[in-house]
């Protein structure tokens, strides 16, 4: 009998104590909370416990702040239990993350959470927590230049690959595939740096759009920017991509670090086709030029074939063959030609540069033959006689006999 009354009063006493209302505690705080620069992530951490057990799905409304957006990057809680005065109390950790866009204080409203844990043994019991509101600053980095773009993150990395060996021999017509990828951690993808790929003379450029991912493993959050750019090639040359550098504020170490990609070259070849439409201008003139030349020479030929060469033709090929006499002989045509004179020694006096060289001819020490140099100088000496131009007046006043000068009278004719 005593039996089954201790059994009785161990059941009404279980059955009181599960229909006791459920505690439920509510904690938040941010983290880190200080040396927060711009778009660095914050994140904002949510605890709840309580001494019975969830058995629903907890809501959690996003706060709304200006000059910055928050995100919950996780779908699920991280479950846990912990023991409080000897008892064993069922824990949630949310997260969400708060990417600040400006300088200044910053103040995260409360946030209201609905969670639902066991109040009976039956059903359970539907209950909506505040957070306190919480503060931090945001500045920027020590020595940063204002118009340079940055990053903050823990990590970061920045990789290239192309689908052609690098220094390989092209030819125009070929394609280059650029892509490059940029990924940090403790950032979201939205906040990553868009590269901007320019324009490669002699080559035309096409861009795919810009792949972006964010990830989360283990508490982690990581994100992706992929860009990629074709180069069809135009022309054939030297073909440079240009380096790409990003500069990232490490948040761990509170330093700016740089990275970069160097810069990639290729020689480009031409094609047979290619070789004719880049040059066929040139080579269209050039064809042109040539069958101009050929018909002229044709045309002198032929014509010199029944007509005398010019004197200056003779001349030189009188001084190649070093027949003197001849070119003596043109020598004296040209002066008798150009100035109606006879006689060399009319060019000499006009002419101080060329009396050396009748001197030597003709002087006392005199040296035969002279050299083919003296002779063209001597050629190139003889000058036509200045002739009065259609536009030139004659002179006012004639020329007076000088005084002592005896004139012939000149007698009219009858």
């Amino acid at each position: 009998m005593n039996k089954w009354l201790a059994c009785i009063l161990l059941l009404l006493s279980s059955q009181v104590l599960a229909d006791e209302p459920a505690q439920v505690n509510i904690e938040a705080w941010i983290e880190p909370n200080q040396a927060i620069v711009v778009g660095q992530q914050v994140r904002l951490i949510i605890e709840l416990k309580t001494d019975k057990w969830f058995n629903g799905g907890t809501e959690i409304e996003l706060p709304t702040m200006a000059r910055a957006f928050v995100l919950q990057r996780g779908s699920m809680a991280v479950n846990g239990s912990e023991k409080i005065d000897g008892n064993n109390w069922a824990t949630q950790r949310w997260e969400l993350v708060v990417y600040p866009q400006a300088t200044g204080g910053f103040t995260v409203p409360r946030i209201n959470v609905s969670v639902q844990v066991a109040s009976t043994a039956r059903q359970g019991q539907r209950i909506v927590l505040n957070t306190q509101p919480m503060t931090f600053v945001v500045g920027l980095p020590e020595n940063i230049e204002q118009d340079v773009a940055w990053m903050p993150a823990s990590a970061a990395t920045l990789k290239q690959q192309f689908n052609i060996e690098s220094g390989q021999a092209l030819k125009v017509g070929d394609a280059i595939v650029r892509e490059v990828l940029v990924e940090a951690t403790d950032t979201t993808a939205m906040l990553l740096p868009a590269l901007v790929a320019d324009s490669i003379p002699g080559s035309r450029l096409y861009t795919a759009p810009s792949r972006v991912e964010d990830r989360q493993s283990r508490g982690q959050y990581a994100a992706m920017r992929g860009e990629q750019w074709t180069y069809i090639i135009e022309q054939a040359g030297e073909l440079k991509l240009p380096a790409i550098n990003i500069d990232w504020w490490d948040t761990d170490s509170q330093q700016m670090v740089r990275l970069s990609l160097e810069q990639q070259r290729w020689q480009v070849n031409h094609t047979p086709a290619s070789f004719i439409a880049y040059w066929w201008l040139p080579l269209t003139a050039g064809l042109f030029a040539i069958v101009l030349l050929a018909a002229a020479l044709f045309f002198i030929r032929r014509h010199y074939q029944h007509h005398p060469l010019p004197d200056a033709v003779l001349f030189h090929r009188m001084l190649r063959q070093q027949r003197w006499p001849q070119a003596m002989l043109l020598l004296y045509r040209r002066l008798f030609k150009r100035q109606q004179q006879l006689q060399l020694k009319a060019v000499a006096a006009t002419h101080p540069a060329t009396e050396a060289l009748y001197q030597q001819y003709y002087g006392r020490q005199r040296q035969q033959p002279p050299s083919k140099a003296q002779l063209r100088r001597l050629w190139r000496a003889i000058h036509p006689l200045a002739r009065k131009r259609w536009w030139q007046l004659p002179k006012a006043i004639p020329a007076l006999t000088p005084q002592g000068q005896k004139t012939r009278p000149v007698h009219p004719k009858n």
